[in-house]
């Protein structure tokens, strides 16, 4: 396993500790505190802590967000959302690409469909099983046509 996840030294303290609240995101005194030590311009740190606070529109996003995952969507709805997406996106924890995604086979698509569909509303992705029933050759992107 690489370190590439790890919190880099200079961001193990302040609003990046385990502690810190970003429910709340603290007082407004707790988070210039927290920060300090990166020596940001106050009107930055103001217009930061404004965004951090300011969501009008909070109630709202997690009413649809809590909505739409209620029920899983359909195997026509997953298609359509792979081919929605830009083939350019970075490759994902699994290291599978939407081109690579895109070139799957229906039996492929609704293989992977089949084991995410279990998942769906659970903190569990499912996504190293799904990685493991891949075809070698689509586990890489060196593979990739």
């Amino acid at each position: 396993m690489n370190n590439y996840h790890s919190t880099p030294l200079r961001h193990q303290n302040g609003i990046h500790q385990s502690g810190w609240n970003w429910q709340t995101g603290g007082t407004k005194h707790d988070f210039t505190n927290s920060i300090q030590h990166h020596n940001i311009p106050t009107h930055l740190t103001d217009t930061i802590w404004k965004a951090m606070t300011d969501t009008p529109k909070a109630s709202t996003v997690h009413t649809e967000l809590s909505t739409i995952f209620e029920s899983p969507p359909s195997f026509e709805d997953f298609c359509n959302a792979i081919n929605a997406k830009k083939p350019q996106k970075a490759e994902g924890l699994t290291g599978t690409t939407y081109a690579m995604v895109k070139c799957w086979s229906p039996a492929m698509k609704q293989l992977v469909y089949e084991n995410i569909i279990p998942s769906w509303g659970t903190k569990h992705t499912g996504m190293v099983e799904i990685k493991n029933t891949l075809p070698k050759t689509k586990k890489s992107r060196t593979h990739h046509p």
